[in-house]
């Protein structure tokens, strides 16, 4: 739905091992999952399964891990580990699989922690690990692992994103208590009627996000806090 800038809700963990000659067509473990992007909204079950499957010609050692993101989108963003499921208000089971070539499994995340008034961010990293390359390696092993986005949302929501232009920067605020996703920017040329594309993001609460305008004329977002959408003019 929505483009993804620096804020992406994927990112790649790559590993590299590197001895002799690289080879083309090497085989390859190659993880993918069914989606990774996990949201718990207010009133709907708080688990979901995920579908990992290897894709690739090896063996795939797997393991699972959860953080809480605290202060998310802001200077002081930082990403904190707490073992005990019960603490930090997230499970993930299993934490280890293996996989063979083809093989499907499921990961469950589960927010096992009560909804309050805030919303609570975690990122569940899957990453592969590299396996032995035997005493004389002679290849790259390049291992693409996932960062999931994971919202608990808040048990009601409150609050709004606003937005003030001054010519040719829009400045969008969140006074909310839920991440919105801010995407489908557009500005139109009144005497051409041509359109640029502009930025997405997903903007946290408390946080604020400036996007350049290319000229004057209109602008136009879409804002969605993962259950509704609207679209809006500035």
């Amino acid at each position: 739905m929505m483009k993804q800038n620096g804020s992406g809700v994927k990112r790649l963990c790559l590993a590299l091992t590197l001895s002799g000659a690289l080879l083309p067509g090497m085989a390859s473990a190659d993880i993918v999952l069914s989606q990774v992007i996990v949201d718990f909204q207010a009133g709907e079950q708080d688990y979901r399964d995920i579908e990992i499957w290897n894709a690739g010609t090896l063996r795939a050692y797997v393991t699972v891990e959860a953080d809480q993101i605290l202060e998310p989108g802001l200077p002081d963003e930082r990403r904190v580990h707490e073992p005990d499921p019960e603490k930090a208000g997230i499970l993930v089971s299993p934490q280890r699989l293996v996989l063979e070539p083809e093989q499907r499994r499921i990961i469950r995340i589960a927010a096992i922690a009560p909804r309050d008034h805030a919303e609570r961010i975690y990122r569940v990293a899957v990453k592969p690990v590299a396996g032995d390359l035997g005493e004389r390696p002679t290849g790259l092993k390049v291992l693409l692992g996932y960062d999931m986005l994971v919202l608990v949302r808040a048990d009601t929501k409150s609050g709004e994103v606003k937005a003030t232009r001054d010519r040719q920067t829009l400045v969008f605020e969140n006074f909310s208590n839920a991440a919105q996703e801010i995407f489908d920017g557009k500005q139109c040329a009144p005497s051409t009627n041509q359109c640029t594309d502009l930025p997405s993001t997903r903007l946290y609460p408390h946080a604020r996000w400036s996007v350049a305008l290319p000229g004057s004329g209109q602008v136009e977002y879409s804002l969605s806090d993962g259950k509704s959408v609207v679209r809006r003019s500035y």
